[in-house]
């Protein structure tokens, strides 16, 4: 059996295939499933001197394990007075597989066992804490971000959100050099590397061609310049984006018979999806991303710049300690439920106002970060028998608090805080027949012109402000346009939920119960529901301040335990008889 000269390069990922004068380098530049292409290049030089020849043919994309393709890289060669053997070419592809084969990574079934309640222990304080959203702005001002915390906080769940069956999508907005990738930075450090996919910048089809896996894992894309906005890749992102998986067709030929044939490329997701703009999004891929305005204010520039300062002027700052936070991550991945159930979801569907047609999609977005906040808190929130989680008029509460903005200005067609006080300020200043300038708009907001001008554009193409001035190069000549609608929260208030639960009381019971410390630790669902609690562990709960008997859930809305119905569960009925336990629990 012939022996070939075939020697592997660890550092450089290179393989070097000697025969007699030639020599050929190969690299792998495609892995998926058994298509296996490799970049190659063939040099002569003097006793086959790799490096210091003549490069003969080069080749970015070849599959060595088809017949027709060595063929016609052999008379290449052949033409170029040089010969190979066929035997070398099909050796160089077995030893590229084989190596691949080498490199899987191997799983140590007792540390990956050991490891669920490892994390437990390093992150247990954080999932036991009820400020848990608050640490996480704690640690990341402390790590050097500057400015309001609600949209990196908001990025967190969102983040977090990929462990769901739906997960949210998100992209940050606002003037260049605002701090968008800051936001972005300063959540991803308490994510896993494992658990995002970075795109700092790439073509059209980058994010449908790379190899990596999509699944309960989060894209990043540092600029939305990187996603496609037309054609057959923007609805394959945008799939992926709304419908947890990427399904894209792509006409290829086959290396040995030379015939097209067509290849589904698919991505399972679920995914979701992170990017930055300075301006919005077309319309099909705005509706699928909630947006987050990053402050442009005098004061948050400010803050940024002594930030910066910090970084410089010597004063000693010790480094937060991220391991916690990364531990949490691990644990809700590994072995953290997923299951979340929201038992006031129909009182929140009917507190909502129907005005807006986007609200349609936006809603689903809205219970998503419930239950993503839920699934950071599950430690302390209620289980139902099944082990399902239970979110909390807590959770609302929560998010409420750091996405109201964001919810008003998508369900208002982008009527930010910044765009009312924008408009507000041309009425002002415009009175009568006066125009105002970007200028005036600036001073009187306390802005600088940059800033002033990015907002007054945003106004301009809602048509709440017009620029008079037709002439290019020429100041703008602003004056009031459309008026704006009255300002009302988008988002009930947590209370008006709870008196709705109240007046309307749902016509089947949740009964829940809490699982016992050990249970949570490993995700033992079978434990959970094995060990029926003790009765300083059951908690009774009564619909008319969002408490209900415990027991066991078998229908959630007429539907079995265990679809995706329970994500949006029925309400809880006053199931008790006679007083309240003294042991009642505040969903």
């Amino acid at each position: 059996m012939a022996t070939f000269n075939i020697e592997y390069d660890m550092t450089a990922k290179v393989w070097t295939y000697k025969d007699g004068e030639l020599v050929i380098t190969a690299e792998r530049s495609y892995t998926k499933h058994t298509d296996l292409r490799v970049s190659m290049a063939v040099y002569k030089g003097k006793d086959g001197d790799f490096g210091k020849g003549r490069v003969l043919v080069t080749r970015d994309s070849v599959t060595l394990s088809g017949a027709q393709t060595r063929e016609r890289f052999i008379k290449k060669l052949v033409g170029k007075n040089c010969t190979i053997s066929d035997d070398g070419l099909l050796a160089l592809d077995e030893a590229i597989r084989s190596k691949q084969t080498e490199q899987q990574p191997q799983t140590d079934p007792k540390k990956a066992a050991a490891a669920p309640i490892d994390y437990y222990e390093t992150a247990k304080e954080l999932l036991n804490d009820p400020k848990l959203l608050e640490r996480v702005g704690h640690v990341i001002k402390a790590s050097g971000y500057a400015g309001d915390l609600k949209p990196p906080k908001v990025g967190y769940m969102v983040a977090t959100s990929r462990l769901l069956e739906r997960p949210n999508n998100l992209t940050f907005t606002g003037p260049s050099a605002s701090g968008k990738s800051a936001a972005v930075d300063s959540f991803l450090q308490l994510i896993p590397e494992e658990d995002y996919y970075l795109e700092k910048a790439g073509s059209a089809r980058a994010l449908v061609y790379n190899d990596a896996d999509y699944s309960h894992k989060m894209i990043v894309v540092a600029e939305a310049d990187s996603l496609p906005e037309d054609g057959p890749a923007a609805s394959a992102v945008r799939s992926l984006a709304s419908d947890n998986e990427m399904s894209y067709d792509v006409v290829e030929r086959n290396p040995e018979t030379g015939a097209f044939f067509t290849r589904r490329i698919i991505k399972p997701g679920p995914t979701c999806l992170i990017t930055t703009t300075t301006k919005p999004l077309k319309w099909q891929m705005d509706t699928r991303m909630l947006a987050s305005p990053i402050p442009d204010t005098k004061e948050a520039t400010k803050e940024v710049l002594h930030a910066h300062a910090d970084s410089v002027n010597g004063r000693s700052r010790p480094s937060p300690d991220l391991a916690p936070f990364l531990a949490l991550q691990w644990w809700l991945r590994l072995a953290g439920g997923r299951r979340v159930i929201v038992p006031f979801a129909s009182a929140l569907a009917e507190k909502v106002p129907p005005d807006h047609v986007r609200m349609r999609r936006d809603f689903r977005q809205l219970l998503t970060l419930i239950q993503s906040c839920a699934l950071l808190h599950q430690c302390q929130r209620p289980r139902s028998a099944d082990g399902a989680i239970v979110a909390t008029i807590e959770d609302y509460r929560l998010v409420r608090e750091l996405a109201l903005d964001i919810f008003t200005a998508a369900a208002t067609g982008g009527i930010t805080p910044q765009v009312r006080q924008t408009v507000e300020a041309v009425k002002k200043l415009a009175v009568g027949e006066k125009t105002a300038k970007v200028v005036d708009v600036a001073r009187e907001l306390r802005l600088s012109t940059e800033a002033a001008w990015y907002r007054v554009q945003r106004a301009i193409k809602l048509s709440y402000i017009v620029n008079q001035e037709t002439r290019d190069r020429q100041p703008a000549k602003l004056v009031p346009g459309d008026p704006l609608p009255d300002a009302t929260d988008t988002l009930p208030k947590p209370e008006d939920v709870q008196v709705h639960m109240s007046v309307h009381p749902p016509k089947e019971d949740l009964n829940i119960e809490t699982p016992s410390v050990a249970a949570i630790k490993t995700q033992d669902l079978t434990a959970i529901n094995r060990d029926s609690p003790s009765a300083e562990d059951k908690t009774p709960i009564k619909a008319g301040n969002l408490i209900a008997p415990t027991g066991s859930i078998k229908r959630l809305n007429g539907v079995p335990a265990g679809g995706e119905d329970e994500q949006v569960a029925a309400l809880v009925e006053d199931g008790s008889e006679g007083g309240i336990d003294e042991s009642e629990v505040r969903l």
